[in-house]
């Protein structure tokens, strides 16, 4: 899936470690690089007429999903964005970024999502808790929360992923460094908040323990810097 992101390289820092990739070790997003670098068919046939009813159909059943839901499993975060078509839409995970797009089709109260090939069938029933929660159990164990974030279609939707967000904090302390400092060493970590901002720390492994060299606490929209600690 293709989402699309917008850098503004100022930078802030999270408090918890996640595991977000050492200084050397962190691969740089395509877009902080650019940044860095200056920055049906119509067929009014009648045998088209059921496809076009059971289209209409679907959209109409899905309409509360439409927009940006951020879900959890108990163990990872995703970003589910729901087209106002209907029938697609797309997820990525809040970590690294990658996902797929999807197909789905909603059945009473269940949901069939056909991830990134129509053969796939991962279906699961639907539990709506009210207008902005929903709760996708996909069998006996395994279920996924939801929670309404925006309007946002897939087209207009944007955010920066853990990592990116690490390697552009160590990108942006390395920038401003004092003369001769050397911050080869620094590693990230990060943790969500609760209004989901992004607070990051910086530090250094030295003699068994972290130094911290800097926090910040960035938007995870933008990656603009709300706050320095």
């Amino acid at each position: 899936m293709v989402l699309k992101k917008y850098v503004y390289l100022v930078i802030g820092i999270v408090l918890i470690l996640v595991g977000c990739s050492k200084n050397s070790d962190v691969k740089p997003p395509e877009t902080v690089l650019k940044q860095e670098n200056n920055i049906q068919e119509k067929n009014e046939d009648i045998k088209h007429e059921p496809k076009q009813e059971y289209e209409t159909e679907q959209k109409n059943k899905g309409e509360f999903l439409y927009g940006t839901w951020l879900s959890y499993d108990g163990e990872r975060y995703r970003y589910y964005v729901f087209n106002d078509d209907g029938v697609s839409g797309a997820f990525v995970f809040q970590e690294t970024g990658t996902g797929l797009n999807f197909e789905y089709e909603i059945n009473d109260n269940s949901i069939v999502f056909h991830m990134g090939d129509v053969e796939d069938n991962s279906q699961a029933v639907i539990e709506i808790n009210d207008d902005e929660h929903f709760t996708l159990k996909w069998d006996e164990y395994a279920k996924e929360n939801f929670t309404y974030l925006s309007d946002e279609m897939e087209s207009s939707f944007q955010y920066y992923s853990d990592n990116e967000l690490c390697y552009m904090a160590i990108l942006y302390a390395n920038k401003h460094a004092k003369e001769n400092e050397d911050l080869s060493n620094l590693n990230a970590a990060l943790i969500v908040n609760e209004d989901q901002s992004v607070t990051i720390q910086l530090y250094e492994e030295l003699d068994g323990h972290n130094s911290t060299y800097a926090w910040y606490t960035v938007d995870r929209k933008s990656a603009v810097r709300s706050e320095e600690r």
